[in-house]
């Protein structure tokens, strides 16, 4: 049976075709025991069957075990908050600092066409009146449109909340993958994952095992989130994929 309650489901990637992995759990009665295995499948070998993709899958405690090593190994190496806080904050300033520094700008552009606009208005006469009016329209809209990036450069300004605010986002975000990942708790984990992994790609090949084929992973990339990945995540939900890091998955890795 397929289920979703697996920290991986729609995250992992089979390789070979290209379409997302879902967990399964196949039981089996053995000597009056019952035994349970989980594993990741191919969604397009379990919809479409052989035409499409081979039956190939992945033990679920491995694959599972490597990506929560890996984030932790990323994102996790701050031993307290405060530590925590100011790395958050060091990754921040410098993009605060250019929001600022672009609505500081903004405002001495539009000063300087007030300025101008006063000279030529102490300078108008009915001389020069059609000249002047041209020039003051030409200014005005440049004004407007100056006025306009400001607007936009304040509201981004505001989005981000402030250095303290979007750090402690980051900061809450972080602590809650470290929760999560020493209790294995679903969905909390599933859920955070979602914000730390792009993606993790497994290829897989097929071999003759006596008289079975094995379908069995050689390798594949994990795609997580650095900690300026997940920093621009938490604070502007709206621009994921900024920041990742790429692990290679090798054969040893993934041996059941």
């Amino acid at each position: 049976i397929i289920r979703s309650d697996y920290y991986l489901s729609g995250l992992a990637y089979c390789g070979n075709c290209g379409g997302k992995m879902y967990g399964e759990t196949h039981t089996r009665q053995k000597g009056g025991r019952i035994y349970s295995r989980r594993t990741y499948i191919c969604s397009t070998y379990h919809s479409y069957g052989k035409s499409q993709c081979e039956p190939n899958r992945l033990d679920s405690t491995t694959i599972e075990g490597i990506v929560l090593e890996e984030v932790k190994k990323e994102l996790l190496t701050a031993e307290t908050k405060e530590e925590l806080l100011i790395e958050i904050k060091k990754r921040l300033k410098p993009d605060l600092d250019e929001k600022r520094n672009n609505t500081s700008e903004i405002r001495r552009r539009i000063s300087e066409i007030e300025a101008r606009v006063n000279l030529i208005l102490e300078s108008i006469s009915p001389e020069n009146r059609l000249f002047v009016n041209s020039k003051l329209t030409a200014l005005r809209l440049e004004k407007e449109a100056l006025e306009r990036q400001l607007i936009e450069a304040e509201e981004k300004k505001t989005d981000l909340g402030g250095l303290d605010t979007a750090a402690q986002k980051a900061y809450e975000l972080l602590l809650s993958l470290k929760i999560a990942c020493a209790s294995r708790t679903m969905p909390l984990l599933k859920e955070i994952l979602r914000q730390c992994v792009r993606r993790v790609v497994v290829n897989f090949r097929t071999r003759r095992y006596g008289r079975r084929m094995v379908h069995e992973p050689i390798g594949g990339v994990l795609e997580i989130y650095t900690l300026d990945g997940v920093i621009a995540n938490s604070t502007s939900p709206l621009h994921r994929g900024g920041g990742i890091r790429t692990p290679d998955l090798q054969p040893p890795m993934l041996a059941r």
